[in-house]
């Protein structure tokens, strides 16, 4: 009955008439009210397993995922279809938090969307207790493992959450886990009672290439000039994003850049141009990006993405590389590398992982930027600039961001969202300046007329001020106000400093006196990020083995057969295709199936011997209908 309800509600409100494996036994386990563990690849579908249920199950459903802007466009795209939904996180306003929270109270959402560090706080916990909650959703459940490839450890509060909450079932889903990550998050979640379930990590639409190229812009241009359709350039710092789609722009081809220091609406901007290419040609076609371009993203019909570096982890590769063909047509993932690239990667290991004396030093350093005393500082929040911080007390910005990310991770301090400051203004200019500028009549001087009319003391030194304020009550365009304070501020007649988003510092625990760093942990991190860099060399630097199948292995789905479309594959069937070599491996397999053979069991022994060629043999012999499959056993066409 409720499976009948669920694929109704698919079709109302999806447009779908079936679910696709495994969704429809997710969601069947989930409606029989069970703890659920997903595992599905990229374009999955992942968020129709709980959103699907939550529409017929009595109570809320919380979600809790890592990115604002995923959660604003899982709410926006829930809006759309007329299904009631909000969205808590830093950038929503108090009163307007107050407000949303007595709106829940009164079940006007159906699903209430959180960002982790939302379910840190214990004073928002506390307005949620009384709601009926049907299920708790956990999105990207891979950030919860301190093995997982991008670890938060805000995640490992959310346990607070789910035990509020006893009789709510939980589904955890995430498009990349290993067996250590998978073990993981069940443990930190409670969660030993789920059923797992895991959908293909195969992709067979995606041809998996990796080119050594000691000149890589010049093959970037190439690329990108003779693939058609939509792509993506992922590159690993921000400068490179603004070098190399200026390339591509001297180059002809439409190209702009993406990265984490834009501001949400330039961000939001750039993404809407280049999902709207397929309706407007002159549209941005290629997006060069940093890997703050990709959770969440859902463009159907990207036809390429291009790493121009490789990325650190086989994870990173598979969840970026994954953008491309999600509407299952046939698309290019290329990965660029050289000789030098791995040698950037050994001075990111001695970035990412600094020594003890260096942690202790930014520890003391930041108790002492704030003058919190030894057994002080618990529960104490501050505005925080890195680069202000790094040059008060001479260190270096890199090692200290990632010193405050372990910090963070041993219970310290905590890196809250952004939040936006004030725009400030302190008038400098001379009374005969001043009366220049009034004999002129220039428009100049109404505004400074009006920040001295209504924000007092900005001869004395800065004060904050609201620019669409201004500009509503002296009856100007805002964007003429802003033109007017930054002229103002050019002639050195005030100074002004716009809004600017600044980042909060939250003390978890008093200050220690002779503080001393977990060493272990942070031994335990370094040794994974190195599993991870060798895992994505192995996959570059291997030329025998289909890479979409080196991808299904590690994330513990072996059971396939060679894509046929890979690199690796392609060089591969150029050699089966010797008549000697090709007809000698028919009669091996030929030989190994008089007798029915396990499908399952014979691909992985195959496998386990690194019998490429015979693979791909069998992929074809399946294909011409001499092999084919009885439930899962493999047999010789007799006739």
């Amino acid at each position: 009955m409720l499976q009948q309800q669920a694929k109704e509600i698919l079709l109302k409100y999806w447009g779908y008439s079936n679910f696709r494996k495994p969704q429809d036994l997710i969601i069947e386990n989930v409606l029989t009210q069970k703890n659920t563990m997903a595992l599905l690849p990229t374009g999955g579908g992942k968020s129709v397993c709980y959103q699907v249920p939550g529409m017929l199950l009595e109570g809320v459903t919380i979600v809790i995922s890592p990115l604002i802007s995923l959660i604003q466009d899982q709410v926006k795209t829930l809006q759309k279809k007329k299904i009631s939904a909000i969205a808590f996180h830093s950038q929503l306003s108090t009163a307007s938090q107050m407000l949303e929270l007595e709106n829940i109270i009164n079940g006007k959402y159906k699903f209430i969307y959180l960002s982790p560090e939302k379910v840190v706080s214990e004073n928002f916990r506390a307005y949620l207790v009384n709601l009926k909650v049907a299920q708790i959703a956990i999105d990207e459940a891979h950030c919860i493992s301190m093995w997982g490839y991008d670890f938060r450890p805000s995640y490992l509060k959310i346990i607070d959450l789910i035990n509020l909450f006893p009789l709510a079932k939980v589904v955890a889903l995430t498009a990349s886990a290993t067996k250590t990550v998978l073990t993981d998050i069940l443990q930190h979640l409670n969660m030993a009672d789920a059923k797992v379930f895991k959908g293909s990590f195969v992709r067979p639409n995606l041809s998996y290439e990796a080119i050594l190229e000691e000149n890589k812009m010049h093959k970037l241009v190439q690329l990108c000039t003779k693939f058609d359709g939509t792509g993506l350039v992922y590159t690993r710092n921000r400068r490179s994003t603004v070098e190399i789609s200026r390339l591509l722009k001297e180059k002809g081809i439409s190209a702009d850049y993406y990265h984490a220091r834009l501001t949400p609406e330039e961000r939001s901007n750039k993404q809407n141009a280049w999902n709207q290419h397929y309706k407007n040609p002159d549209a941005i076609r290629i997006l060069v990006c940093t890997n703050a371009f990709g959770m969440g993203i859902d463009k159907p019909d990207v036809r390429f993405v291009i790493h121009a570096e490789p990325p650190p982890s086989l994870e990173y590769y598979y969840q970026e590389a994954g953008r491309a063909g999600r509407d299952g047509a046939f698309s290019r993932c290329i990965v660029l590398h050289n000789t030098n690239d791995f040698v950037g990667f050994d001075e990111q290991l001695k970035q990412k992982f600094p020594d003890a004396l260096f942690i202790a030093k930014v520890y003391n350093a930041l108790f002492n930027h704030y003058q919190i005393a030894v057994n002080m500082g618990i529960g104490l929040s501050f505005a925080f600039d890195l680069n202000t911080f790094a040059e008060k007390f001479k260190l270096p910005v890199v090692e200290t961001m990632h010193t405050l990310k372990f910090l963070n991770q041993q219970g310290t301090v905590e890196l809250g969202d952004a939040i936006l400051s004030k725009s400030t203004v302190h008038i400098v200019a001379n009374p005969s300046q001043l009366a220049e500028l009034q004999a002129k009549h220039n428009p100049l001087d109404d505004v400074i007329k009006y920040i001295l009319r209504h924000y007092g003391g900005a001869f004395s030194g800065a004060v904050a001020i609201d620019e669409l304020a201004i500009a509503r009550d002296a009856e100007l365009p805002k964007t003429l106000v802003y033109k007017i304070l930054n002229r103002l501020h050019e002639l050195r007649m005030i100074v002004y400093s716009p809004k600017k988003r600044q980042n909060k510092i939250h003390f978890l625990d008093d200050r220690q006196n002779n503080y001393l760093p977990d060493m272990h942990v942070l031994s335990k991190l370094k040794t994974q990020y190195k599993k991870g860099i060798n895992g994505i060399k192995d996959f570059i630097s291997d030329t025998e083995q289909c890479k979409n199948l080196k991808i299904a292995i590690y994330f513990d789905d072996p059971a396939h057969l060679p894509c046929g479309i890979c690199d690796n594959c392609i060089k591969n069937k150029k050699v089966l295709h010797n008549k000697l070599s090709y007809d000698d491996l028919v009669k091996e397999i030929k030989n190994d199936l008089a007798t029915e053979e396990e499908r399952t069991i014979y691909i992985k022994n195959l496998q386990k011997d690194n019998m490429q060629l015979k693979l791909l043999a069998l992929q074809d012999l399946i294909d011409r209908g001499l092999v084919y499959s009885e439930g899962n056993y493999l047999s010789w066409r007799k006739n």
